[in-house]
C-alpha cells in the first residue's frame, strides 16, 4: 500500500511541534515514498535510490541561489520525491528561482523553521512508512494465500479485515513471467517497487489499488477495484518497463484473468491468467499481453477444467494427423491452422501459403482423408477448429 507525500504531509501538518509548509510543487504531492533521506551536498544527493523525501539543512552549501538551486535540481535530478529545507543560518529564505524550478517540476517544496527538530519529522515519516511496509507484507502475502488457498479463509480473510481491505469489490490477477528472475533476487524488490509506481493511483481518490510480489520467476500483479481499461493500460506500461531494462527482461510472457466478484474467487482469476500467460509461451509472443476478456472462443476453453477431457476431444479429433505429419515431414497440422485463420478461403490460404488454389483443394482432400471427414461440412469444420485451439491450452 504505496505512502504518497501527500500522505506523510497529512500526517504531519496540523502537529504544532513541525511547523512545516509546503511552499512550491503542491501538484507533485501524488508521488511515492519509499524512504527519508538526509542530503547536505549534490555529491550525497546521488546515494539517493529514489522516491524518497530528501532532508537539508544547507550546511554544506554556499548560501547564494544559485548553489541551493544546485543542490535542489541534483535532489530531483536523482529521483527523489521531494525536499524539506530548513530554514536557518545556512539557508535563510528560499529563493524564488528555487521554487519557480519545483513548481515547474512539480517536484515538492517543504520548509520548516530553524527550532524544528528535523529528527522528529524523519522519525515520524519512517514510522509511517515502516508501518505501512508492514501493512502490504500482510496484505501481499493474505493474497498469496487466498490465491493457492482459497477454501482455507482463516489464512486471508482475518488480515485483510486487520488492514482495511475491502474483500467485495472486482479483483483481478495479471501474471508476469521472466525466466531466470529467480537468479535476480536482487533486483526483484526494485523491480517491484517500479511496478508499484505505474499502477499507484494517481487521481488521488483512492479507488483504485494494486498488490506486487513475485514467485518461481513470475511476477504477481492484482488489481483491486480496476475497469479492464486501466487494467489493461497499466499491463502494457509494465511490460514495456520490464523489456526497457534490456537482457533477461525483454523475454517477459503475460496472462490477465478476468475481474472476480470478490477476493474470496482471487484464484479464478489466477488460473485463468495462468493459462493464458502459459498460451503466450507456446506461441513465442513475448511482449505480448493475452487478456482474458479479449480471447475469443479461448474464453471458453479456459474454462475447461478438466484437462484430460480436452486431451481426449484433441486426439479424436487430430491425433492422427498429428502422427501423419510426425511419420511423413509434412505439416497438415501448420496448415490447417492457416487454413482456418484464412477464414476457410481457399484464395486467401493460398495467398498466405504462396501456393496455388488446386494445391491448397489437394492438401484440404488430403486431410479429410487421413482424418476420415468431410470439411465442407460446417458442424465438423467447427470440432476441428476447436481442437486446433484446444492444442495451444494442453
Amino acid at each position: 500500500m504505496a505512502v504518497t507525500v501527500e500522505d506523510l504531509y497529512k500526517s504531519v501538518k496540523d502537529d504544532e511541534r513541525y511547523e512545516m509548509k509546503c511552499v512550491a510543487g503542491q501538484t507533485g504531492m501524488d508521488k511515492v515514498v519509499n524512504w527519508v533521506h538526509m542530503v547536505e551536498s549534490t555529491a550525497i544527493s546521488e546515494f539517493l535510490e529514489g522516491n524518497e523525501i530528501a532532508f537539508t539543512t544547507g550546511i554544506s552549501t554556499a548560501s547564494d541561489e544559485d548553489s541551493i538551486l544546485e543542490l535542489v535540481e541534483s535532489i530531483y535530478n536523482n529521483k527523489a520525491s521531494a525536499v524539506v529545507i530548513n530554514i536557518g543560518p545556512y539557508i535563510k529564505q528560499i529563493p524564488q528561482i528555487v521554487i519557480d524550478f519545483c513548481d515547474y517540476n512539480d517536484f515538492t517544496l517543504f520548509e520548516v523553521p530553524w527550532h524544528v527538530h528535523m529528527a522528529g519529522i524523519m522519525k515520524s515519516f519512517s514510522e509511517t512508512l515502516t508501518m505501512a511496509d508492514r501493512a502490504d507484507m500482510e496484505v501481499t502475502g493474505a493474497m498469496e494465500n487466498a490465491i493457492f488457498f482459497p477454501l482455507q479463509q482463516s489464512m486471508y480473510m482475518p488480515l485483510f479485515e486487520k488492514n482495511g481491505i475491502d474483500c467485495e469489490l472486482p479483483y483481478c490477477v495479471a501474471l508476469f513471467f521472466i525466466e531466470k528472475l529467480e537468479e535476480k533476487e536482487n533486483r526483484r524488490g526494485t523491480i517491484e517497487e517500479s511496478i508499484r509506481h505505474i499502477t499507484h493511483d494517481y487521481s488521488g481518490t483512492g479507488r483504485k489499488e494494486c498488490f506486487v510480489f513475485s514467485k518461481r520467476g513470475t511476477i504477481f500483479v492484482i488489481f483491486k477495484n480496476c475497469e479492464y481499461g486501466e487494467i489493461e493500460t497499466d499491463v502494457h506500461s509494465i511490460i514495456d518497463y520490464l523489456r526497457r531494462m534490456g537482457g533477461i527482461y525483454e523475454n517477459v510472457y503475460c496472462g490477465v484473468g478476468r475481474n472476480t466478484r470478490s477476493v474470496r474467487c482471487l484464484h479464478k482469476s489466477y488460473n485463468l491468467a495462468l493459462k493464458a500467460m502459459k498460451l503466450q509461451m507456446r506461441r513465442g509472443a513475448v511482449g505480448e499481453p493475452a487478456i482474458f476478456k479479449e480471447m475469443g472462443v479461448y474464453r471458453t476453453l479456459m474454462a475447461i477444467e478438466d484437462i484430460e477431457i480436452a486431451k481426449e476431444y484433441y486426439n479424436e479429433l487430430l491425433e492422427k494427423l498429428v502422427r501423419y505429419d510426425e511419420l511423413n515431414k509434412t505439416e497438415y497440422v501448420e496448415f490447417l491452422k492457416v487454413y482456418f485463420k484464412e477464414a476457410g478461403s481457399v484464395i486467401n490460404t493460398a495467398d498466405a501459403l504462396y501456393l496455388h488454389r488446386n494445391t491448397v483443394n489437394y492438401k484440404l482432400r488430403k486431410i479429410e482423408e487421413i482424418l476420415d471427414c468431410d470439411l465442407t461440412d460446417f458442424d465438423t469444420k467447427v470440432e476441428v477448429y476447436l481442437a486446433l485451439k484446444l492444442s495451444e491450452l494442453i
